[in-house]
């Protein structure tokens, strides 16, 4: 009866229902989830994100590129209203998403949809941990696709839109960490390019 399907449905929707009710960066939820049929207690956070990146109506993206070493390049577990899009340029990462884990190798994207509980790690904690994070808003992915709300985004290794989006993110760090007078434009014009 309650196969791992439903109690996903079931922890996503109080999940949505929590976060309603509490406003904040970081809401505490200690939600049971299932793992290997055990059942474990587990503080999930609702982020809410800061974006930064301005476009014609508002903020609707946010760009993080991160250096980080070992341990500091995990995340608790959390989820968000929006689709984040990461690229690891050096470490590969561990990614949990809904209690599955996966390895996303160095130079290969990934997708994480919103709504999705998620972790991820360096898989070496002994190297730095290189890559890019862009977090693009539901409101503007609504704006591009009135039916946002109906897709799921999957993007494996061998996906042959890989690379073009592995270009794109490498040009978003190299405009983000080289920054030059109204670069903002072209920054715009990438994210919109991940978009489509």
């Amino acid at each position: 009866f309650f196969t791992p399907k439903v109690i996903r449905a079931v922890v996503k929707i109080i999940f949505l229902w929590y976060t309603e009710l509490k406003r904040c960066n970081l809401c505490a939820a200690g939600i049971r989830r299932v793992c290997k049929g055990r059942f474990y207690m587990q503080d999930i956070y609702y982020e809410q994100i800061q974006y930064s990146e301005p476009g014609i109506n508002g903020d609707f993206a946010m760009i993080v590129c991160y250096d980080l070493m070992g341990i500091k390049s995990e995340t608790v577990p959390h989820w968000h209203k929006a689709l984040e899009v990461t690229l690891p340029l050096e470490n590969s990462l561990l990614v949990t998403e809904d209690g599955n884990l996966r390895e996303v190798p160095e130079g290969k994207v990934l997708c994480i949809n919103s709504r999705t509980v998620h972790i991820t790690k360096g898989k070496d904690k002994t190297r730095y941990s290189r890559g890019i994070v862009v977090v693009l808003s539901e409101e503007l992915l609504f704006s591009l696709c009135p039916d946002f709300e109906q897709l799921w985004f999957s993007l494996p290794p061998d996906s042959p839109a890989q690379p073009e989006l592995v270009a794109v993110m490498e040009e978003l760090y190299r405009c983000k960490m080289h920054p030059t007078p109204y670069i903002q434009g072209r920054i715009n014009s990438l994210l919109y390019q991940l978009c489509y």
